[in-house]
């Protein structure tokens, strides 16, 4: 629209004149909206997108606008001339990939292969050049094979929503270490690929661990390609984040009901998700078992190499991102069954690589095989030399270390963690001969260590005592070794045939002190637990 002195000295368009540019469709829930332009000067001008029935029916947003609405007619009727000459397009505001038209597409900034414009608030606008980006990882990333895993972890945003139907979550990755050892630049390094990475931008995907849970959950909602980063756990204000773990890594918010008790819509997403703090996050979680197999932990000696290679850094990606996760998604689209063969071909190799040996590891596999398949697709698509074995290496190094201080079987670690306390609370435990007490001073007694005659738990071992405990403290007990489910530590116990039951019970009937009660009796081998009872 040519605008000029004239025109807005007409007496009947003195304040405004409203240019609509694009009817917009959103490709997920087929509400249109007009994107209009406002000129309130020949030089000053406000862009928006409206929905098109706020426009029609609502002149209080025309109003709010700077608009003349003292001939509303005429005004609606120049908004409605103006829209039928153009073509309707799509917009979205989920990003990741999505289906329009009933083919699958990756929605970032513009979409691919369907075009649509993101109107979402996230910044995941591309800025500077992909050349300018890729020189920055070439020069100050690629040198440190830890820097060359925050680029895959990065990317590997995009497989995980693209094999999303393989998988049974979002990778959930958390990097720890001591300070100022490069887990934020890691970090930002790692959303470079995708948008913004400056932490001190708004709405980039650079979140912090003080941010609401609320807040951190909106990040990812409808989120299937686009790495989300959770910064500095030590600023996490809640005590127990074992549910907000367990729902970001299951890609699934808690289902809520609206203030008329009717069920809103339950985000989901299928991304990764990468955490930083000085220390462990399982740490901070209960024993449950459910995050072992969908967190990994990473502890990196060394990320970046100085100081000043890490502020190189910081700079290049901050001038120049949100290129490359298009380029892969456009590969991975248009190469679905090899990208497919590819997966489970490193699903087989880390299981096999991996020394632990169980059902869990099976499961975490998959995740994992994710973050070797991107490094793969990418080093051909981006021409960087990743070093393929030693980012795997990284990777199972860390899946052993984290079983040494999370074992996956919990069954091993909820029976290593009674064994402790035994050890370390012995006045806590009454030693009692078949035929009476052996002490008789305890207090705070939380079981009743009993002799019996020798029983066969398996074909490999035996056992000559019974653990009585009191249910009331056994229950206390694994709450507070964040064993906050106690059904499922029974389950693990009779597995091993190490529970006493009676009948369909998890109780049984025994005589503690005289008085006999329900409680729980537990058999452990006498090659783990030798009580001397003499």
């Amino acid at each position: 629209m040519n605008l000029n002195n004239k025109s807005f000295n007409n007496k009947n368009h003195q304040n405004l004149y409203v240019e609509v540019l694009k009817k917009l469709i959103n490709s997920k829930t087929g509400i249109c909206y007009l994107l209009i332009r406002f000129w309130h000067s020949p030089s000053m001008s406000t862009l928006r997108v409206l929905p098109r029935s706020d426009i029609y029916n609502n002149s209080n947003i025309l109003i709010d606008l700077g608009a003349d609405v003292s001939d509303l007619k005429s005004l609606v009727k120049r908004i409605s001339q103006q829209e039928s000459q153009l073509d309707i397009s799509y917009t979205h505001t989920d990003i990741g990939w999505s289906y329009l038209e009933e083919r699958k597409v990756f929605q970032g900034s513009t979409s691919y292969p369907i075009e649509s414009e993101y109107s979402g608030e996230i910044d995941i606008t591309p800025k500077g050049s992909y050349a300018g980006w890729l020189k920055t990882v070439k020069e100050y990333a690629m040198p440190q094979v830890a820097l060359q895993l925050a680029v895959v972890l990065g990317l590997s945003a995009v497989a995980v929503g693209f094999l999303k139907d393989e998988l049974d979550g979002s990778l959930f990755v958390h990097l720890y270490g001591a300070s100022s050892k490069g887990k934020t630049t890691f970090a930002m390094l790692a959303v470079s690929t995708a948008g913004n990475p400056n932490p001190t931008d708004k709405n980039t995907l650079m979140s912090d661990w003080s941010d609401t849970a609320n807040y951190r959950i909106s990040m990812l909602a409808n989120n299937n390609g686009y790495p989300v980063v959770y910064d500095e756990l030590s600023k996490c204000n809640q005590k127990d984040i074992s549910d907000f773990c367990y729902n970001v890594a299951n890609g699934r918010d808690k289902g809520r009901l609206n203030s008329n008790a009717e069920r809103k819509d339950v985000p989901t997403w299928s991304t990764t998700v990468i955490s930083t703090g000085e220390n462990s996050l399982l740490a901070q979680c209960n024993n449950n078992g459910g995050l072992l197999v969908r967190v990994l932990e990473l502890s990196i000696e060394t990320i970046t190499e100085s100081a000043n290679n890490a502020e190189q850094l910081k700079q290049g990606i901050i001038k120049n991102y949100g290129f490359a996760n298009t380029k892969l998604a456009k590969c991975l689209l248009n190469n679905e069954e090899v990208v497919k063969k590819k997966f489970y071909k490193w699903r087989n190799k880390i299981e096999n690589d991996i020394p632990v040996k169980n059902s869990l590891i099976t499961r975490l596999s998959k995740r994992l095989a994710v973050i070797m398949l991107t490094a793969e697709i990418a080093k051909k698509i981006f021409k960087l030399d990743f070093d393929i074995p030693k980012i795997e290496k990284i990777i199972i190094d860390s899946v052993i270390k984290q079983n040494e201080r999370h074992p996956f079987d919990i069954g091993e670690s909820l029976i290593q963690y009674l064994l402790q306390d035994m050890v370390s609370h012995s006045e806590h435990y009454q030693k009692c001969l078949q035929f009476g007490f052996q002490d008789e001073q305890y207090s705070n007694l939380t079981a009743v260590i009993k002799q019996t005659n020798s029983k066969r738990l398996n074909d490999n071992e035996v056992s000559n005592f019974e653990i009585v405990y009191i249910p009331l403290k056994f229950e206390e007990l694994l709450n507070k070794g964040g064993f906050t489910d106690t059904n499922l530590c029974l389950s693990e116990l009779k597995k091993r045939n190490y529970l006493v039951t009676e009948k369909s019970h998890n109780k049984v009937k025994r005589t503690i002190d005289g008085k006999q009660i329900r409680a729980y009796a537990i058999r452990l081998p006498t090659t783990l637990f030798n009580p001397d009872f003499e």
